[in-house]
């Protein structure tokens, strides 16, 4: 009876894990205007794979000055995001860290550059600390219809990733093996112990 209950957990490990793979991100949609310093900025905040009740905070780092934002809940499309107006006024020009804060989870945003001229962009974050993060994932979030980036007049190719390439052998072993695998153990360890 223990094997079994060594192999049901073995399985529940195997399977906790990739359903944990990415976890809580954010994703910041900033007004289409410039930042300037002393006046309003907006933004969208969009929360997802997050508890419900988890506080959430908008803050502007620059050394050891802060500015917190006020964020009013909004309408979301889907019923697992949960969505915030933004609103913040920086107090002054200079390069500004940009991060919300959720319980324990803390997400970087790409600075904002107050007095430049420059509109910040659409970025996704994911919790510091997790594995996508450490892995590099999260960065500036293209939609359907932006225009693409261009260098000297000419559109860049688009980017090319895999998040798990295939052999072109067509060789490996499918993840789902392996949580079958332990089913199939633990059924068999079952049927060991009964005819005992």
């Amino acid at each position: 009876m223990t094997r079994v209950l060594v192999v049901l957990l073995t399985a529940g490990l195997v399977l906790a894990g990739a359903a944990h793979a990415k976890g809580p991100h954010a994703i910041l949609l900033p007004a289409p205007n410039a930042v300037e310093a002393g006046r309003p900025w907006e933004a969208t905040l969009e929360l997802m794979e997050f508890h419900p009740g988890s506080r959430v905070e908008l803050l502007a780092r620059q050394g050891s000055r802060e500015a917190v934002a006020s964020l009013r809940r909004a309408p979301g499309e889907f019923q697992d995001v949960r969505r915030y107006t933004a609103r913040l006024v920086f107090p002054s020009d200079g390069r500004w860290e940009l991060l919300a804060i959720s319980g324990k989870r803390r997400f970087n945003f790409q600075d904002v550059a107050v007095g430049s001229g420059r509109v910040p962009r659409d970025y996704v974050a994911l919790a510091v600390g997790s594995r996508a993060e450490r892995e590099g994932a999260g960065g500036v979030y293209f939609r359907s219809g932006d225009v693409a980036p261009s260098s000297r007049g000419k559109p860049l190719p688009p980017e090319e990733f895999s998040v798990a390439s295939e052999h072109a052998d067509g060789g490996g072993v499918p993840l789902w093996v392996f949580p079958l695998a332990g089913v199939v153990l633990a059924g068999a360890g079952v049927l060991t112990a009964r005819l005992r």
